[in-house]
């Protein structure tokens, strides 16, 4: 799973676009017509995920934002007998 990960961060990394698109982030079966879909929202989730570290100065800021997009995320508690993987590599 760590591979498929891996190989998804490249393909959006390596992707010419600056937002999104069909080719990195962008889904036919989007419901919502990938009206939320961002580049830079996935490549951050993919960063995260894969243990990459991320220099938030890095981050472009979008148009007028009165309130910050990426804030600190808080644990979120196990149910009883579900097991939580964390570590994926």
């Amino acid at each position: 799973m760590y591979d498929t990960l891996r190989k998804a961060h490249e393909v959006i990394i390596s992707c010419s676009c600056e937002e999104g698109c069909g080719n990195c982030v962008q889904s036919p079966a989007c419901r919502e017509g990938n009206l939320v879909c961002s580049k830079i929202g996935a490549l951050l989730v993919f960063q995260t995920i894969l243990g990459v570290e991320i220099v938030s100065t890095s981050i472009p800021v979008q148009g007028d934002i009165a309130e910050p997009t990426i804030v600190e995320a808080f644990p979120v508690r196990a149910i009883d007998r579900i097991q939580v993987e964390a570590d994926i590599r």
